[in-house]
């Protein structure tokens, strides 16, 4: 039976939160990772758009857009919360989350690394700020409706910036991100998933 494929870096970036999302649902993805080498090579030209990440489906059809690709996963795992004010919050949480990216290609890029570190410190301290007024106080996640597709992509992004830029972010400064990454990490099924990681 043929299962959806999953494009995407060996690394976490705009794809972790997807991959987590699948393999919470327990539902089968091939996940095909590639180098930035294989990428040029490779596999932009295979890219629907020449981005990824991607998902082509068992139909032959595709899905482009790492957002796009989190809520399909979301709604067949469902991580999407039913109450309408959780469900705001979930892309609420989103949305603000969203805004740190633009100051992680400075360090990709290596370029004005100082000035980006002060415009991400000031992006995270909002979403902290935000995250806090809707989180839940028992389990850590953003909301009352536990684990939801917002938390993972919270956690992906925490997870991707204190393992590839440790110094441009420093997680204890943030205590309601740190609590979501926390609650997160501590569920079975992504303690489940890291560890069968290589």
């Amino acid at each position: 039976m043929a299962i959806p494929t999953l494009y995407y870096f060996d690394a976490p970036g705009r794809a972790e939160a997807s991959r987590l999302a699948f393999h919470i649902g327990g539902l089968g993805i091939k996940d095909q990772r590639f180098t930035h080498e294989q990428w040029g090579t490779e596999y932009k030209a295979k890219a629907p758009t020449g981005l990824a990440p991607w998902l082509d489906l068992e139909d032959g059809s595709y899905i482009v857009e790492s957002k796009a690709i989190l809520m399909y996963a979301a709604s067949k795992a469902g991580l999407i919360p039913k109450d309408p004010l959780d469900a705001a919050t979930a892309e609420q949480t989103c949305s603000i989350m969203e805004a740190c990216f633009g100051p992680i290609r400075s360090f990709f890029m290596n370029t004005e690394v100082e000035k980006a570190k002060v415009e991400l410190a000031e992006k995270l301290a909002v979403a902290d700020k935000v995250i806090a007024s809707r989180q839940s106080e028992s389990t850590g996640f953003t909301s009352n409706a536990g684990l939801s597709y917002a938390d993972l992509f919270v956690f992906a992004f925490v997870y991707g910036m204190t393992t590839r830029f440790p110094d441009a972010m420093k997680i204890e400064n943030y205590p309601h991100l740190k609590k979501v990454h926390d609650a997160v990490k501590a569920h079975p099924k992504v303690a489940e998933y890291y560890k069968s990681r290589p």
